[in-house]
């Protein structure tokens, strides 16, 4: 961690991984067994101290929660976890995927000596690792933070396993930065305000009491102001970074003189938000203690700006001297047998596990059921060379409180988004699609439009619009479940041939790049028929509408029937 505190680095992303449990998962409580699903902040868990080498209930900082596809392995025993979550296995925490490793491939990377004593728990046998099940799985899983010792124990078995830990990171920067050098300032952000006092900031205050720190005598919190004021003078200042479309320009941060900031989950904020707060850096008595201005960002994988911005330099050997990336993986230990474990596991390991732990590779994406590989949707935004053709337009409906009203604008295959409204009446659908079509000269035929009642209302008054049907019979339907499905494999076969060229905001980028790579997958319930899944996972796993990747796959009505069409 020499990065967070030398004179050349500026941008620092800890990319931890979303490391969890089954909702279902037994934890240890003080009360008794709780599912980890019902583990709140009120709660006490029975945690092992390595200095005393005894067990001891210790307070739950925070929970999370994740959603979306993902990768799960279950143990013979029945824990199901995600597969680089941490286990106490003779003395050390291994991951999951190692545990399998050391059962199926006879590589050891412990020192069996050092194995503590423990009353009152246990840690992982290797028996329960001899037969491991790969599954997927959307439904959402946990982890926990652990005041203390940053471990605690599941099932009935007591079983010890780590804690979540990237918060406890940004609140020891931004503390003791705040501490060492009086009077500066330093931000402490996340996309929602209320979700940052209750995670990162709840670690913050546990920090400060451990360190001796006195309320209204060494610091005061003022909730108005957001701000922790310290007796030295020095700041932290709590940030919301979320996007808001009357200030598209984080206008907001332009008073802010800080010296540094951590951002927390900084793949859910837009990258506008931290490269603005990045701009803000820098203001406060950094020339006096000879500090350089500094951003540390907490994240888990994710297939945006985080990615393009800290991985794919890291991973192409390509970082700049002030941005660097710090992979956190279940495999970085500094004890010396590691580096044998990686020779071993080079040697013996599967490519699933190499990828993964060896590695640290984001782009290895053992999803079967993704249609597009991540580099060509990120490909989407700068495939320059795409030619014009004909206009059309492709409209996503919505009403008032309902989802957004999106239009695409098709010169060819490129994409522009020229109308894009959290909210309209059908009057300003109506009025903003005819104005649409007049400037960029697009024929009534060459509109299409979902056909949910909005689109048959469009019919009445745009003669000759086409209404998109998602459930009508596909062109080929002995191949396809619905046209929907077939419109959604034509839309990846052209992103991975990359011949579509989408020119729209950074914000609408990083939008449509996260609905495409997590929603355009196919729904394998029918192996008969290729099927796009259900809108409903698809709302689950974004929390809202895929209301972009329904224009873009709309689009592709006119390539489907462009002969038929003609005729």
């Amino acid at each position: 961690m020499n990065y967070l505190f030398d004179n050349e680095t500026s941008m620092i992303g800890y990319g931890g991984s979303a490391r969890c449990f089954a909702a279902n998962t037994l934890v240890n409580t003080s009360t008794g067994h709780k599912p980890i699903s019902e583990v709140t902040t009120n709660d006490y868990v029975l945690s092992f101290n390595f200095l005393t080498q005894s067990m001891e209930y210790r307070k739950v900082l925070n929970v999370y929660k994740y959603t979306g596809s993902r990768k799960l392995i279950k143990f013979k025993n029945g824990i199901t976890c995600t597969p680089d979550h941490e286990f106490l296995y003779s003395g050390r925490w291994i991951s999951a995927n190692n545990l399998n490793c050391i059962v199926f491939n006879g590589i050891n990377l412990i020192d069996v000596k050092r194995k503590p004593e423990i009353i009152g728990a246990r840690e992982i046998t290797l028996s329960e690792c001899s037969d491991m099940k790969i599954m997927y799985s959307d439904e959402p899983i946990y982890d926990l933070e652990v005041d203390g010792n940053h471990n605690y124990t599941i099932t009935k078995e007591t079983i010890i396993v780590h804690n979540s830990g990237k918060s406890a990171l940004e609140s020891f920067y931004i503390l003791m930065n705040s501490l060492a050098f009086p009077n500066t300032a330093w931000g402490l952000g996340r996309k929602e305000l209320k979700t940052l006092r209750k995670t990162v900031g709840r670690t913050l205050f546990t920090l400060m009491g451990f360190y001796g720190l006195q309320p209204d005598i060494d610091y005061k919190y003022k909730q108005e102001d957001q701000i922790i004021y310290f007796s030295n003078k020095s700041e932290i200042l709590f940030i919301d970074t979320i996007y808001q479309p009357s200030d598209e320009l984080f206008t907001r941060f332009g008073g802010l003189e800080l010296t540094g900031c951590a951002i927390d989950e900084s793949n859910e904020s837009v990258y506008e938000a931290v490269s603005v707060l990045f701009s803000r850096c820098g203001w406060r008595n950094n020339e006096k203690y000879g500090l350089k201005k500094k951003m540390l960002e907490t994240f888990n994988p994710d297939k945006n700006h985080v990615y393009t911005r800290y991985y794919l330099p890291y991973r192409d050997k390509q970082e700049v001297e002030n941005r660097k990336f710090i992979p956190a993986l279940p495999s970085d230990n500094p004890h010396p047998a590691v580096q044998e474990w990686i020779k071993d596991m080079l040697k013996e390991g599967d490519q699933i596990l190499i990828e993964r732990l060896v590695n640290g590779n984001f782009d290895y994406d053992d999803d079967p059921s993704a249609l597009c590989d991540y580099d060509s949707i990120c490909a989407m935004f700068t495939n320059e060379y795409v030619r014009p053709g004909t206009k059309r337009i492709s409209a996503d409906l919505a009403m008032q409180g309902r989802d957004k009203f999106i239009a695409g604008l098709w010169d060819g295959l490129i994409v522009t988004i020229p109308i894009d409204k959290a909210k309209a009446t059908g009057r300003e659908i109506e009025t903003d699609l005819k104005t649409l079509k007049l400037e960029a000269e697009v024929a009534n035929t060459s509109i299409v439009a979902d056909s949910d009642g909005l689109g048959a209302y469009l019919e009445s008054y745009i003669k000759d619009i086409k209404t998109f049907h998602g459930g009508k019979t596909a062109l080929h339907p002995l191949v396809y479940g619905n046209l929907k499905s077939e419109c959604a494999f034509k839309l990846a076969e052209i992103i991975n041939n990359k011949r579509i060229y989408i020119k729209c905001t950074p914000q609408q980028a990083d939008r449509i790049k996260k609905e495409v790579s997590m929603c355009l997958k196919r729904d394998n319930v029918d192996i008969e028929k290729k099927n796009l899944i259900k809108k409903e996972l698809m709302k689950e796993k974004l929390g809202h509408s895929p209301d972009y990747l329904d224009m873009l796959i709309m689009g592709m009505y006119f390539l489907l029937y462009e002969r038929r069409l003609n005729k």
